[in-house]
């Protein structure tokens, strides 16, 4: 009983130590000095990877021409076509369902003063996003010191581009939010999400993204190296000093890939304090537990040792009230201390919980209502909690039409091609 009751009550302070320094470190950031504008004639490269039509995709794209800047800029909108072959100019894009949109988005960036282009690139690798990566930088990476990559979903008005770029133009040693003085190598934005929709499945997915210690607005507090690759920057020099992106097709997680090997070679990542917004469209409860169990895969695949955080604190509440409660029950006759104490575990449980939904929503940029957290915290919590009991029982998953699955080395396979290969062997 006694064992039962303690180990509830330190599990509730490490959530809670755990939440208050995520807390604490975020508002830090959010804290950043002015910087300075880019030297005069700095010109930075923009890719945005597309794929298939999305309801703000022509928005989102547009957005660029939106976006705060001191630099002058060349956008590269991308896509992936079939066959194999070089790369395709506008005359030639293939049959994507994003096209029509990057064309009208072309004209209107264009006619903003920003140098647009359109590419399509064959698919090279299990991971299609890296490819149109890798693709861009092959073909017009030269000559830019540093890259901009933006999901197609991100809107960068008003977004502060300075803050991802200025920093990367020096060349000397600069200091990181973390107090560490290294090579600029690779800074991020944290994002969240906004949708049209009132539906389930796109509440869950701005509650997980924007109410729970899985929004990345919070969490980036605790990891600011990790590498979220939804808006991110990145020296050229370091990117081909590292392997270069086509190296990272066969990963899941190409972004925390990215970020291991920029550490590894002495490369600083830093997150900014403005938080990113994407747009998104309506979706079913379903997609967002797809969605999040394919996260979940990229931590076991290339972070295993991290597995075991989930249940420990991103959906600890339940938990550990449950065992506080089982540890009293078990208990024919417990004594007041052993009940107060349990009390005590629960009580700091919940609030730790509610603290974080309120912190979540804040830094996120959704602004506090007490009204939806409720209804963040149960959305956010189950969603995680189906995800990670899916990884458990299976690494296959749909993305972007493909079907692919994890193997034992972390890598990504096609199903199909796997099944291919065993009939022929055999």
């Amino acid at each position: 009983m006694w064992v039962l009751v303690a180990t509830a009550l330190v599990w509730a302070l490490a959530t809670m130590g755990m939440a208050v320094a995520a807390i604490v470190r975020r508002r830090q950031q959010r804290r950043e000095t002015p910087i300075e504008e880019a030297p005069e004639g700095t010109r930075v490269l923009l890719v945005r990877p597309c794929c298939g039509a999305e309801p703000e995709l022509e928005r989102c794209l547009c957005s660029a021409a939106l976006a705060r800047r001191s630099f002058a800029m060349d956008v590269v909108l991308s896509v992936n076509r079939e066959g194999e072959g070089a790369w395709a100019s506008e005359g030639s894009l293939g049959d994507d369902a994003a096209l029509p949109t990057l064309h009208r988005a072309s004209k209107n960036l264009r006619a903003a003063g920003l140098g647009v282009s359109i590419q399509a690139h064959p698919v090279t690798g299990e991971n299609r996003k890296v490819t149109q990566l890798s693709g861009v930088l092959r073909e017009q990476g030269d000559g830019y010191p540093v890259i901009l990559f933006a999901d197609s979903n991100v809107d960068l008005t008003n977004f502060d581009l300075d803050r991802l770029v200025v920093p990367l133009l020096e060349r000397n040693w600069v200091a990181l939010s973390s107090g560490k003085r290294e090579r600029a190598g690779a800074r991020w934005a944290a994002f969240s999400e906004v949708s049209v929709s009132s539906d389930l499945g796109s509440r869950a997915s701005v509650a997980l993204l924007g109410g729970g210690m899985t929004a990345f607005a919070l969490l980036c507090g605790l990891v600011p190296r990790a590498l979220v690759g939804k808006l991110w920057a990145a020296r050229a020099d370091a990117i081909k000093e590292v392997g270069g992106m086509q190296a990272l097709a066969g990963y899941l997680g190409e972004d925390f890939e990215m970020a291991r090997r920029l550490i590894q070679g002495g490369w600083g990542i830093d997150v900014v304090g403005e938080t990113a917004v994407a747009r998104v469209s309506s979706q079913s409860l379903i997609a967002v537990v797809e969605r999040m169990s394919r996260w979940i895969c990229v931590i076991w695949a290339q972070r295993p040792w991290l597995m075991l955080s989930y249940p420990a604190f991103f959906f600890s509440t339940s938990l550990l009230c449950g065992l506080a409660g089982i540890a009293v029950c078990l208990c024919p006759s417990p004594s007041a201390a052993q009940v107060a104490i349990a009390g005590i575990a629960v009580c700091l449980a919940v609030a730790v919980r509610v603290g974080v939904a309120i912190a979540a929503q804040i830094f996120s940029g959704r602004g506090l209502s007490l009204l939806r957290l409720p209804l963040d915290v149960l959305l956010a919590d189950f969603v995680v909690l189906i995800a990670w009991c899916r990884v458990l029982v299976s690494r296959e998953f749909d993305w972007r039409g493909q079907r692919l699955r994890i193997d034992c080395r972390g890598r990504l396979v096609a199903v199909h091609d796997s099944r291919r290969s065993s009939r022929s062997s055999s």
